[in-house]
């Protein structure tokens, strides 16, 4: 399980796991201060000379977790590209077999678009 990214101490080593301008992802650096009190951002300094006053806490990753976490991105990743395909190649279930459709909400606002373009076309 991924530790608590709000509770990274001074010195702890993390990673960034997006693209921030002079550290790309992947970049390691080390946690000054936190700043914030509802939305927790840490002072880095990377390795590679960088550093920034503002960092999301959502950003950093900690560094002895960093395999971990970029596994589990993929594996998301993967889950999503295959329930897409799923979706798109499963039958529409928003209409039954005559056409109509499923949901009685989606039947109100269909027909209520339908009179709005019939308004507006004259």
């Amino acid at each position: 399980m991924a530790t608590d990214t709000a509770t990274l101490k001074k010195g702890t080593r993390v990673v960034v796991n997006t693209d921030l301008p002079g550290a790309p992802e992947g970049s390691a650096g080390k946690v000054g201060r936190s700043v914030g009190m509802t939305l927790t951002r840490y002072r880095v300094a990377f390795d590679n000379g960088v550093s920034f006053n503002s960092v999301a806490a959502s950003k950093l990753v900690a560094e002895d977790e960093w395999d971990d976490w970029q596994a589990n991105r993929e594996q998301a990743e993967a889950d999503a590209a295959a329930s897409a395909s799923a979706a798109a190649e499963a039958p529409a279930e928003a209409a039954d077999g005559d056409g109509a459709p499923a949901d009685d909400r989606l039947a109100k606002l269909l027909a209520r678009s339908k009179a709005a373009r019939e308004r507006k076309a004259g």
